[in-house]
């Protein structure tokens, strides 16, 4: 956090999308927790998919000034991927228990038996952050309603239910994600951006890219969730990468999901 007295405002540095071994990553919550510490992130999330004993295990850990949020990326069974957010944890035991854990087909899947629909409709009643990952990736929301032959009206509508979307993704090339970024400048300039490291395999890829969030006021996890629904006071830090670095990362995730299946 960096307080800027010129326009008397609190600056903060987010990352709140990355994967630890509970689902396709490789490393431990105890690796994590020295990244996280060692980095100069302030608001944290760990969203692996369809499950979430390190998300939980991490917002219990007391971590000296930052601000843990509980996450889940959820992988649907049309192969759409979506970030949850919450900040009650009694709220997020009780979506999974009720609603992702009963349709899993193991430990981690690759997907669980529920549509993004059908999904949008079960979640609408939690207090909860929406976010579209990646959205023109191979599980982007954007890319596989397109493909579809859902019409960008209805793409708009459905968007609607989204609190933020991902306009950088340091896994994905420079092309999709600024695809990603003019879609959501053309489309929903108001929504709010976000950038993440989708952390899976690769260290030095945590701290390449995060969203810098603008604040009247010192950030708690519920004035948080309130300045995303604003969609407003953010901006995105971009730190360049090369393709070598990116062919790693999909070579350790393609073979990670292999050995998982």
């Amino acid at each position: 956090m960096v307080y800027d007295s010129n326009y008397h405002i609190y600056k903060y540095k987010a990352n709140l999308h990355f994967h630890s071994k509970l689902s396709d990553g490789i490393y431990s919550l105890k690796e994590l927790l020295k990244l996280i510490n060692d980095s100069e992130f302030d608001i944290i999330s760990l969203t692996d998919h369809n499950e979430i004993n390190n998300s939980v295990n991490l917002f219990n850990t007391e971590i000296k000034e930052k601000i843990i949020i509980l996450g889940i990326e959820i992988s649907t069974s049309d192969l759409i991927e979506i970030l949850v957010y919450f900040k009650d944890i009694n709220e997020f035991l009780d979506f999974f228990d009720n609603h992702i854990k009963t349709r899993k087909k193991q430990f981690w899947s690759a997907y669980i038996k529920i549509n993004i629909f059908e999904l949008l409709d079960e979640i609408k009643n939690y207090n909860v952050l929406l976010g579209i990952p990646h959205p023109f990736g191979g599980k982007g929301l954007i890319r596989r309603l397109y493909k579809k032959g859902v019409s960008e009206s209805d793409i708009l509508k459905i968007l609607q239910n989204f609190d933020f979307c991902e306009v950088f993704n340091s896994t994905k090339s420079k092309k999709n994600n600024y695809k990603a970024k003019e879609w959501c400048e053309l489309n929903s300039p108001n929504i709010f951006k976000l950038a993440s490291s989708d952390l899976h395999n690769i260290k030095s890829s945590f701290c390449m890219a995060g969203t810098n969030v603008f604040s009247s006021h010192k950030l708690n996890l519920d004035n948080f969730f309130s300045l995303v629904k604003s969609k407003k006071h953010n901006d995105i830090v971009f730190w360049p990468y090369g393709k070598s670095l990116r062919r790693i990362q999909i070579y350790y995730h393609h073979v990670r999901s292999f050995v998982r299946f």
